[in-house]
């Protein structure tokens, strides 16, 4: 059904205007039947989001998926977990967009510290799925051979040089031992969230388009409204 209704969609707006551009949208979702609640974070949306992934590559469309997504109403560990597997479902099926980053409560509810921790979430995923790469420069046999057994190479231009592209550094996630957190505040994850929340509307000052950009973009909306 899904997949009938983003094609007679792409259909009519063909007919509407040949060479319209279109993304393949999904967010394929179940029923709880103890209750009849939607569940959106079920390991079942989870397997449909992927699935329709791959049909939107086949069709050759753009596509976009909900999530990463949890039916939890608090910021806690249910909401971890299904957000870490919903987002990863999104990544795996190659979606190239998705829609709900800060979202919880089935989508009913929005909040900045949550759009905070789900940026990290995304970040590490996006770390996993891209995987190592085995390359000459990248396994540098001659340099294992030359720090030898017992040595390090916390000191060699290499680690130095590869250490930006391989290891990725969480914003919000404690790495700290634990005399260093607690003398940091002993701060959990949805405090750590809102300081940085409270940090990015202090000091974030978006850069405005050029007045270039703007004008055309103006025109664009005068010739739809005139149409």
């Amino acid at each position: 059904m899904q997949n009938v209704e983003n094609l007679s969609g792409v259909v009519v707006a063909q007919l509407l205007r040949r060479g319209t551009h279109v993304i393949y949208g999904f967010a394929p979702t179940v029923l709880d039947m103890r209750g009849a609640s939607p569940a959106i974070a079920s390991p079942e949306c989870a397997i449909m989001r992927i699935a329709s992934a791959q049909v939107a590559r086949h069709y050759g469309f753009p596509c976009l998926s909900a999530g990463p997504d949890t039916d939890a109403h608090v910021h806690d560990e249910q909401t971890a977990w299904e957000k870490a597997m919903t987002g990863l479902a999104v990544y795996l099926g190659g979606a190239d967009l998705m829609i709900n980053p800060g979202m919880f409560s089935t989508g009913l509810i929005v909040s900045y510290e949550q759009l905070a921790i789900d940026n990290e979430i995304l970040g590490y995923l996006s770390r996993v799925v891209r995987g190592m790469e085995a390359s000459p420069e990248t396994l540098v046999i001659d340099l294992i051979r030359k720090v030898g057994h017992g040595g390090h190479f916390l000191k060699e231009a290499h680690t130095l040089k590869q250490f930006g592209k391989e290891h990725w550094l969480p914003g919000i996630s404690c790495r700290n031992a634990f005399g260093r957190w607690m003398h940091g505040g002993g701060l959990d994850i949805t405090q750590s969230a809102k300081q940085e929340v409270h940090r990015i509307l202090r000091e974030h000052h978006p850069q405005e388009l050029p007045m270039r950009t703007r004008e055309a973009l103006a025109n664009i909306i005068r010739d739809f409204e005139a149409r």
